[in-house]
């Protein structure tokens, strides 16, 4: 982990390296220590989360694509150029990307995706 302080990181790049660092030093944690309840519990925790990123995810994917990201390399969009350098499928980042735009017209559904009362693929359902 890195002592740098980033000052005028926006609030969801500091949270993504976070997450990146947090998941990066227990990736590898043996877990024959944890209890069930641990389990279940880190289970349920861990799905709530997923879908939180997911929803963070699709949103700052969306804004990408309004801003531009990938045009100063000759991607045709931003989920092709995200695509490219994550090794997503491109029929995931399209997914995805669309998942975004739609989610803007259905608060509804990017607020229970948002809090993790939704997975991604119950709110690809209802948006569809």
């Amino acid at each position: 982990m890195t002592a740098l302080h980033h000052h005028d990181e926006h609030p969801a790049a500091r949270a993504a390296r976070v997450l990146d660092d947090e998941l990066a030093s227990v990736v590898d944690v043996p877990l024959w220590s944890m209890t069930a309840a641990d389990a279940a519990e880190v289970l349920v925790t861990l799905t709530r989360v997923r879908s939180r990123l997911d929803a963070l995810l699709v949103r700052v994917l969306h804004h990408a694509e309004v801003v531009g990201v990938g045009s100063d390399s000759g991607a045709r969009s931003a989920a092709a150029w995200w695509a490219h350098e994550t090794r997503v499928t491109r029929a995931e980042a399209a997914r995805l990307a669309r998942l975004g735009v739609v989610l803007e017209e259905h608060g509804d559904v990017a607020s229970a995706l948002g809090t993790g009362e939704i997975r991604t693929d119950q709110a690809r359902a209802v948006v569809d």
